[in-house]
């Protein structure tokens, strides 16, 4: 979907849930998902630390959500490894045992697919106004958390899951009307995607998100 995106300029948006870490987040840097694949890119880090692991904390979208600081997701049901336990074979090879979701992926990556369904029918579950006090890079996870609109900083809130854009379209819409309302400058959202620019810029940013261990999720 991203060198869909890169090639066509079309797409509206594409959500990254926990993408590939490994042969992408120190390589092949042009081929991996980049914020500037769709008007909006917006990503669900839940995987990216701890070996074994299949995504990556490396920022790749426009707002990047990092539930459980991105990687190791809590579980309730001990009897379910959050990463897949590794054994040697006949051979002395290290394999690792089938998770729930099929394969050989581990609970934590899987994750990011619940939290996106769950989102649906579960609308403003998600909503976080906490960034990480940093950005995460490979194998380096953040652990501190600030509150956006204290000390002077602009209040951002963000949503995780499907209703991400429309939510962001919402208070964007809201502002313009009070913008109008108190006669000050309108502003137009409306301003085509370029290199450097889409209508969420002001969204930007690694959000955290604090969920349970088990549905329902937040």
């Amino acid at each position: 979907m991203g060198a869909a995106g890169r090639n066509s300029k079309a797409l509206d948006r594409i959500t990254g849930l926990d993408p590939a870490g490994v042969g992408f987040q120190d390589s092949n840097v042009d081929k991996r998902l980049n914020r500037l694949d769709a008007t909006l890119v917006d990503v669900i880090h839940t995987d990216g630390m701890d070996l074994p692991y299949f995504g990556t904390l490396v920022p790749m979208g426009l707002v990047d959500f990092y539930p459980n600081y991105g990687w190791n997701q809590p579980s309730k049901d001990r009897s379910r490894s959050e990463k897949p336990d590794l054994e040697m074979d006949a051979k002395h090879h290290k394999v690792a045992q089938p998770s729930p979701y099929g394969g050989y992926i581990s609970d934590s990556h899987g994750r990011a697919i619940d939290f996106f369904l769950w989102s649906v029918g579960h609308r403003g579950a998600f909503r976080t106004h906490l960034k990480l006090d940093g950005e995460p890079d490979v194998e380096s996870a953040v652990h501190r958390i600030i509150t956006t609109g204290v000390n002077g900083r602009e209040e951002v809130t963000a949503e995780m899951g499907y209703f991400c854009d429309r939510f962001m379209d919402e208070q964007l819409a809201e502002k313009a009307q009070k913008q109008q309302q108190q006669g000050g400058p309108q502003a137009s959202f409306a301003k085509p995607r370029s290199d450097d620019f889409t209508k969420y810029d002001t969204f930007s940013g690694c959000f955290y998100v604090h969920t349970n261990g088990t549905s329902p999720w937040s």
